[in-house]
């Protein structure tokens, strides 16, 4: 039986406003945590958190920019975004590829 490998990163970013960010990948994809605006780079592409506001999140992939509510799925240029959860600026995410 072979053990899936999981790359584990994360990051602060120490400024006004900062964020931080984390995430895990494995064969399935990728769970992704945010806190506050941040852009993440997974799977060859740059996912970006521009907002929360309420229950929704507004992320950026590629060319492509959305709007979503948790439970919401949307494909955003070469990536398969679901939003898990969105709470005040903390987003949960599973990103796989298209």
């Amino acid at each position: 039986m072979r053990a899936a490998l999981a790359i584990v990163i994360a990051l602060t970013v120490a400024a006004c406003g900062g964020s931080t960010y984390s995430y895990s990948c494995s064969g399935s994809g990728c769970e992704v945590t945010t806190s506050g605006k941040a852009k993440v780079d997974l799977l060859d592409v740059t996912l970006a958190v521009r907002s929360t506001s309420g229950e929704t999140v507004t992320l950026r992939a590629g060319s492509q920019e959305a709007t979503l509510k948790a439970g919401e799925t949307k494909t955003l240029g070469p990536l398969r975004v679901n939003v898990k959860s969105v709470s005040d600026d903390d987003v949960k995410l599973h990103v796989e590829r298209a």
